[in-house]
Order: C-alpha cells, then structure tokens, then sequence
C-alpha cells in the first residue's frame, strides 16, 4: 500500500498545479482533524490527553502526518534529480550515457555494411563523444 500511495505522490509531485492543490489540501485537512482531536478531548475547558488514544481523529492524524511526510519525501526525490542537472559534468555523464550506446550501434552497422572506410569516421565519433 505504502508503494502504490508513493507512486501516486510523485505523479502528483511532477505537476506544480497538483503539488499546490495537494500541499493545501493536506494543510487544511491536518488542521482540521487537529481541531476535532482537541475538541474531543477536552472535557471542562480542560484538555485530557488519556482519551486521544480512544478517539479516531487521533489515528486519522497520525494517517495524514505519514501522507504528509511521503509526499514531501517525494518532491525532495525530485527536486534532487532535477538539481543534478545544474552540475556540468553530471549533465557531460547523462549525455554519455545515452548517446554512447547509439554511437555504438551505428558504427556495428556500417562495419557490418563493410564501410570499413565510414570505421575511421565512427573512431572519430567516438572519441568527440568520450571527451
């Protein structure tokens, strides 16, 4: 359960229209669940705390404090990846890493096709591609 409710936070954590709407929802739903809580275990103006453990707003409470945590652990998650981007060299590595292996098929397909003369091209690529 914990991963499928993980798994939705972040799809709503990619959209900033959904990450407001969710952020507020959650706000006005803690503080409200907060307020009945205390409502329901003060007796005589006065607050006993005894009772929270019988009272469901507490468990609710506590419900929406672990939502909240997930769902800022989630934005954290994505807002980390994004920073990643930020740093040259990790932005040189991503590139790398995913036109390498294009690079590599192209040049078995033409050594394959015998262009043996279009190899010394695709060494240049790979060098340009290595730097």
């Amino acid at each position: 359960m914990i991963a499928t409710v993980r798994r939705a936070l972040r799809a709503i954590a990619a959209s900033p229209r959904w990450r407001t709407a969710l952020s507020v929802l959650l706000a006005i739903s803690t503080g409200l669940v907060s307020g009945a809580l205390i409502n329901e275990i003060t007796i005589e103006n006065r607050v006993n705390w005894l009772f929270a453990f019988k009272s469901y707003n507490l468990y609710i409470l506590i419900f929406f404090a672990l939502l909240n945590y997930l769902y800022y652990d989630s934005i954290h998650k994505i807002e980390v990846e994004i920073l990643k981007f930020s740093d040259s060299v990790f932005c040189i590595a991503y590139v790398r890493s995913q036109l390498l292996p294009d690079a590599v098929e192209a040049a078995k397909i033409r050594i394959r096709n015998g262009d043996t003369v279009e190899f010394e091209a695709a060494m240049a690529s790979f060098k340009k591609v290595l730097r």
